[in-house]
């Protein structure tokens, strides 16, 4: 991992990866390389109301299991993959979409607080977003937020420590195209933007895609750098 200069592993988790300690035991080892943890759990139903607790419930699982455990074993922060774009009713059902897109920003309103009543300052929250579309592009929905109109993203990202923009595009110059809303969004509400990439989805070579994005994005101030997806694929010899 370090050859790849790879500084944070995102880690999918499930309810049955707790209670046991090949979960320290993984913790332990990647933090012993100087890379952190961070948890990631999505189910796109959990935006809709009364079904908070699908996200809400592995929240609380990640944040029991650090009070537990040594602080080499602990998780560095959690990450919701809740894309609206893959709920069927809410791309289909225009009538209740509103309903459903302040019911995203009150999940992810919840999360904060259970983070901020963890009373642990270093455990940071991020969120995945969809990169830019031509179809049902999220930043250019709007909430009213005390009067005013605000993107949808922006009342996201204030709630969080970083976005995660999911451009799984299929070059360097597609990819960027998609993750640009999402950086003007992390700048204009100070919080850092990762870029996920898919690496089968690339028509080019993937240590020149990285290196492309990479340089891009030299002076955006609040890029975090690039999420790959996955890293069994990235790291095994070409």
């Amino acid at each position: 991992m370090i050859d790849k200069n790879i500084n944070t592993v995102f880690l999918a988790v499930k309810k049955d990866y707790f209670g046991n300690n090949d979960l320290k035991s993984l913790i332990r080892a990647i933090h012993q390389k100087n890379i952190k943890v961070h948890a990631v759990f999505g189910d796109a139903e959990a935006m809709l109301p009364g079904k908070h607790d699908k996200v809400t419930d592995i929240l609380k699982l990640v944040l029991d299991y650090n009070k537990t455990v040594n602080d080499n074993e602990k998780f560095d922060g959690f990450q919701t993959d809740v894309e609206p774009h893959e709920l069927p009713l809410w791309r289909h059902n225009q009538e209740i979409r509103p309903e459903l897109n302040q019911s995203f920003i009150e999940l992810h309103r919840t999360c904060r607080s259970m983070i901020k009543a963890a009373q642990d300052r270093s455990f940071l929250f991020g969120a995945a977003i969809t990169g830019a579309r031509e179809k049902d592009n999220l930043y250019s929905i709007t909430i009213n937020s005390n009067g005013q109109e605000i993107p949808l993203p922006e009342l996201l990202a204030k709630e969080l420590d970083y976005l995660a923009v999911m451009a799984y595009k299929k070059n360097p110059e597609s990819i960027m195209r998609s993750a640009a809303p999402a950086l003007k969004t992390a700048e204009k509400c100070a919080v850092k933007c990762w870029i996920g990439i898919e690496i089968n989805n690339l028509k080019t070579d993937p240590e020149e895609t990285v290196d492309s994005i990479n340089d891009s994005c030299r002076n955006e101030p609040f890029y975090a750098g690039l999420a790959i997806h996955s890293y069994r694929t990235y790291a095994k010899p070409q």
